[in-house]
């Protein structure tokens, strides 16, 4: 049976993990385009744009790090992974304090080229997902992937953080708020 989410909390999580992304990244790149009202760049599979780095698709899992979640298709389209044209996919734990940055174009080939073994050797990966949204519903298959196995085949940045910068100390504010 699948297991089902509720959509809003999902989106709500979503932004979450935008904003921390957001904020943690400011040190570094202080330039950021958050792209949450733009719906042409959300179709596309596009959060932010980070001067300097490139577009991002932020992804946010409150489960353990030990394995990724990638989204392959939702109600019978593209997932996240095929319609996403970002240059990295984030990954976010919240609760870890860790971003996993992935290639967009890596991710997409390791995908590819380990679907058949995938679905052959460990059809236990192979997740479906249901989810609601004011009365509707849909289902969206995926695979978790460890980790370990993962980071073996694809380079895989990591970024960590202290809760202190999680905060928006670092934003510069407009007309001297704080």
């Amino acid at each position: 049976m699948p297991k089902d989410f509720d959509f809003t909390n999902s989106l709500n999580m979503g932004e979450m993990g935008v904003t921390i992304v957001k904020s943690v990244l400011r040190n570094k790149y202080p330039n950021i385009t958050d792209y949450n009202d733009d719906m042409e760049m959300q179709r596309r599979g596009v959060d932010l744009l980070v001067e300097g780095l490139g577009t991002v698709e932020v992804k946010t899992d409150s489960h353990s790090s030990d394995k990724f979640f990638f989204e392959l298709s939702v109600a019978g389209k593209p997932g996240a992974v095929d319609r996403c044209s970002a240059d990295y996919f984030m990954v976010l734990y919240f609760k870890e304090r860790v971003i996993y940055i992935i290639k967009r174009a890596e991710l997409q080939k390791w995908l590819r080229e380990h679907w058949s073994f995938i679905r052959r050797e460990h059809k236990d990966w192979v997740k479906t997902i249901s989810s609601s949204n004011k009365g509707k519903r849909w289902s969206a298959v995926g695979i978790t992937v460890p980790r370990e196995t993962f980071t073996q085949d694809v380079n895989v940045a990591v970024l960590t953080w202290e809760e202190s910068e999680e905060s928006m100390g670092n934003v510069n504010w407009e007309k001297g708020e704080k």
